[in-house]
Order: C-alpha cells, then structure tokens, then sequence
C-alpha cells in the first residue's frame, strides 16, 4: 500500500510572512503556495529548499478554495497556515460595505472554507496555525475592520480546535508582533488622525524593533515541526515571548536591525 505524499499548505504565500513560512517549511516538506499574485508567488517557489507548488488562486472565492484542495490532490496536510490578511484604514465614517466584506472573507471567511475543503486530507496528528495579531483583543482607531476580524479569527480557531479534537488535527494561533512588510508600511504611511497608532508603530520602527519575516518563519516552524502535542495546541504564542526563544532563536536577535 503506498502511502499519501503529505504537503505543507500556505495561504498569502506571495509575500511577506507567508511567503517565507512557505520558503522554511519547505525545508522539510513540499509546501503547497496559494496566493492571488503569479509573479510574486514564482519568487516564492523559486527561494524554495524542497518542492513548492504555486496555486495562483483567491481563496475567497468557491474557485480558489477548489484550485488549493486540487493541488493537495490525493496527497495529505500536514500542516495548514492561514497567512492570508488584508488591513485595510478607514474611519467608521469612510468604511464602506465592500471594504468591510472583503475584510471578513479574506481574514475569517477564507480560514474557515479552506479548513473544511481540506478536513478529508488532514494526515494524522496534523496541524494548523492561524496567524493572528494582539489587534484581536485591542480595539485600534481606523483598524475596525481589522481589529474585528482578528477577533473573529481568533474565536473561529478556538472553535475548529474542539470541532476536530476527535480527528486528533491541532490548531494554535500566533502573534507575530510588528513584521517589516507591505503591511506594517501601509500602516506607517497611515494619516495619524485616522490611525492614531500609527504613531506607535513608527516609534518600533525607528528602534529598529520591527520583525524579519525570516524571522516569524524560523518561529512557525518551531512551533509546527518541533512542539509537543499539548505545548503546540494552545490558545496563544507571542513570538516576544522570550521564554521559548532559546528553543529556536537562539542567540540572535528578535528584530530585523540585529539580525
């Protein structure tokens, strides 16, 4: 009886954290690479270590949840990231409903259909990691949509853990502090009237206290490929947390400036 190749699945893999959880995990395993942009997701593949499958789809669609459970094939998951987020800045009084929509099924939506697409090829003892963001429980000025669907996030992870805890498939949600991407400079350049906060990431970023995506990626696949069973499925790690640093960071330093 031949066994089932197992993949890693990543979602938002063309850029920033998700590109480079695929690019590590990749190190241990062919990782299936879903995002919307052809051009970005081939530098992905091409940076990989092992096999990296590109799957230029938009996994907010019926489409693309279809084109990633395809590419899985007959084949198993062994681990899923949900790395796929939107943040988009807007006021109560210029967020509009398409703005919100598009929040909600990119940031919630899609996590929940791509689990359930894919909850017949999960291998034994597979795991998925919800990248989440302390915005789930601080609610930010001009990051409503945001902040909101973070929170959602966060509960549906909460959910789908006891949903599957008979299929013996783990899931973990992660706090990746500020990462040096498109994001966080999006949210730098933001009008500090409409996102106040902003004027806090800035102060990180001027201390050099940004993340290295690199950085995150060495994180998750700490947590997906070396944790235990019961250490990995909790409800929250911060990759600040220090306490677990030495485990895969070492000595190097947490922030992009030193690293």
């Amino acid at each position: 009886m031949s066994v089932a190749q197992e993949f890693a699945v990543v979602t938002g893999a063309s850029s920033g954290i998700g590109a480079a959880t695929a690019i590590e995990l990749s190190r241990d395993l062919p990782v299936i690479a879903v995002a919307r942009r052809a051009d970005a997701l081939r530098e992905t593949t091409n940076r990989g270590h092992r096999e990296i499958v590109p799957v230029v789809a938009d996994i907010t669609t019926v489409e693309g949840l279809e084109a990633a459970g395809a590419a899985v094939g007959e084949g198993q998951v062994r681990y899923l990231v949900h790395g796929a987020g939107i943040y988009p800045i807007d006021s109560v009084h210029t967020l509009d409903a398409r703005t919100w929509r598009k929040v909600m099924a990119t940031n919630v939506d899609a996590r929940l259909y791509l689990t359930q697409r894919l909850a017949a090829r999960f291998a034994p003892g597979a795991r998925v990691l919800f990248i989440g963001s302390m915005s789930a429980h601080k609610g930010r000025k001009g990051g409503m949509a945001y902040c909101t669907s973070k929170a959602a996030s966060f509960m549906l992870q909460q959910c789908l853990r006891l949903e599957f805890a008979e299929q013996g498939v783990l899931f973990a949600n992660t706090y990746p502090w500020l990462v040096d991407t498109a994001l966080m400079h999006g949210a730098l350049k933001a009008d500090r009237n409409v996102l106040p906060d902003a004027a806090e990431y800035a102060g990180y970023a001027a201390q050099g206290k940004l993340v290295a995506p690199q950085t995150v990626a060495r994180f998750y696949r700490w947590l997906l490929t070396a944790t235990d069973d019961e250490a990995f499925n909790k409800d929250e790690w911060q990759i600040a947390d220090a306490a677990h640093h030495a485990q895969w960071l070492g000595e190097n330093s947490l922030y992009t400036s030193n690293a």
